[in-house]
């Protein structure tokens, strides 16, 4: 026999653990990369303008994600999406559940 980690089987108890999860490596990430885009906001013109885009589009994740919800539920503008997705965030693909009743 198998036990499992909590001691009962809880399928709804372990997708919302296994979502935490990824959220809280996401917020990892993007603290990191948000160090980045700081420092790059301090150039000027063009590479400027890009890395506000990219610093308010991290901002709007970053405060879905402190509220629990995944990445992929941010609405993001076509010149945010490449910004973004260079990041290859846990939460912001896709997800299928499959359960062995």
């Amino acid at each position: 026999d198998i036990i499992h980690v909590d001691g009962r089987v809880d399928p709804v108890a372990d997708v919302d653990t296994i979502n935490l999860e990824l959220i809280l490596a996401d917020l990892a990430q993007l603290e990191k990369r948000m160090e980045r885009v700081t420092k790059t906001g301090r150039k000027t013109g063009e590479a400027k303008a890009e890395a506000d885009l990219e610093k308010a589009a991290l901002e709007r994740i970053m405060a879905a994600l402190e509220a629990g919800k995944p990445a992929r539920s941010v609405a993001l503008t076509d010149e945010e999406k490449p910004l973004v997705d260079q990041l290859t965030l846990l939460t912001a693909k896709k997800v299928i559940y499959a359960a062995n009743v």
